[in-house]
């Protein structure tokens, strides 16, 4: 009666309850788990994980996840049956049946046109997969929620382990509980509810590899959603002859995080929907000079344009801003001669400090000429020039780069 591997390891954390039933209660506790996993092994269900013992509502209960899966083309039905056994003046086993749905055949199909939307460029090969797996989970969210249409009973959430189910949607298919005076034919029950699952799927099958296949086409290229995303593609196609990739990302951390920033930019190159080219080495040695050492590519809009995409709002884009301490870094002069004449300048209104980031998402207090009068002197000329050469030498660069670029286009 109790020969099966499956049976001691689905016992073991309540063994000690087991231990205290009578004779007779015992015997029927195990004639009816056994009957149970027979069952359960009959219909290709695999025990997959067991939870450590736990109180509830003054019983003793362990839980037991048992999983099966039946292919009905396109679709792929996951069957999960939770057995929880609950001591407390006598037994009580509870079978509750789950199921969800899973799409391997669209995915693959998914998988295999996106490639020819996408740049699979070497260094934007390891979020490829990451941002697959997002828009595929956009398109299954979609079917399913076509699915429930059909039959919305029993859908929702659930509270199965996530190691066990990768989906927030399951559907509940009904609960079996046996007792000391159950019989077989509760077992029955079991293989009913498995086949009644089995025959929707197989009525709806042909429309879910149509509305799947539309999807598909739908989201390939994926929409423009996210805010940031938005703002930096915004920009490229308000600035049609291009960027420098520092500028732009100046302009989206003065409102979004570096992160989402990140992510965004490798998104829409990824879906080219915006290009970045490396610039000449003689263009990036001018750039580090004047203290920009990262981002050093131009990004101008892609070959692919979103569906449906609504331009917005592009304010004024800047250059790298320069700063109190760049200054004093590159004179040659006592720091305290060169604050002084920064004060005075600015007390003038000459110059004007403004606080704000630089490429980096930094916050700095960055210069700006407001009036370039005659009566300066030598030192002041001096911070004058090389303030506004900052300028100058990233604006030539800027106009090179569109020229360079704008002819390959």
């Amino acid at each position: 009666m109790r020969g099966h591997v499956e049976f001691w390891r689905v016992c073991a954390p309540v063994k000690r309850e087991i231990r205290h039933l009578d004779t007779r209660v015992r015997h029927d506790f195990d004639r009816i788990l056994n009957e149970l996993i027979n069952e359960l092994k009959r219909q290709q269900f695999k025990l997959r994980m067991i939870s450590k013992r736990y109180v509830a509502k003054t019983r003793f209960q362990a839980d037991s996840y048992w999983c099966a899966e039946e292919k009905v083309k396109p679709c792929q039905v996951n069957f999960v049956c939770t057995v929880t056994l609950a001591f407390g003046g006598g037994f009580e086993i509870t079978c509750d049946v789950d199921y969800f749905l899973k799409f391997p055949l669209l995915a693959q199909k998914f998988r295999t046109e996106a490639k020819q939307y996408m740049n699979l460029a070497p260094n934007l090969q390891s979020f490829a997969k990451a941002e697959l797996d997002r828009v595929w989970e956009m398109i299954e969210e979609q079917l399913l929620r076509k699915i429930i249409e059909r039959s919305p009973a029993g859908w929702g959430r659930h509270s199965l382990p996530q190691a066990l189910v990768d989906t927030p949607r399951i559907c509940h298919l009904g609960t079996i509980v046996f007792s000391h005076l159950s019989s077989s034919e509760d077992l029955l029950k079991l293989a009913g509810m498995r086949r009644q699952i089995i025959d929707f799927v197989n009525q709806i099958k042909d429309q879910i590899a149509d509305t799947g296949a539309s999807l598909i086409q739908q989201y390939l290229p994926p929409p423009v959603l996210d805010a940031t995303e938005r703002a930096a593609l915004s920009a490229l196609l308000r600035h049609q002859e291009g960027l420098l990739e520092y500028q732009l990302r100046r302009y989206l951390l003065l409102k979004h995080n570096k992160q989402d920033v990140d992510t965004s930019l490798r998104r829409l190159q990824l879906w080219r929907y915006i290009e970045c080219v490396g610039l000449p080495n003689t263009w990036k040695k001018k750039l580090e000079t004047l203290g920009i050492r990262r981002y050093l590519r131009f990004c101008r809009k892609g070959k692919t344009i979103p569906r449906e995409f609504e331009l917005g709002e592009v304010i004024r884009i800047g250059l790298e801003p320069v700063t109190i301490e760049r200054i004093k870094k590159i004179l040659e002069i006592p720091e305290h001669l060169v604050e002084r004449a920064i004060r005075g300048l600015c007390r003038k209104r000459i110059l004007q400090k403004i606080k704000t980031i630089d490429h980096r998402g930094e916050p700095v207090v960055a210069l700006r000429i407001k009036r370039w009068p005659k009566n300066l002197s030598p030192l002041e000329l001096q911070i004058l020039n090389l303030i506004a050469n900052h300028f100058r030498e990233q604006g030539k660069i800027l106009d090179e780069c569109r020229k360079l670029y704008g002819k390959e286009e």
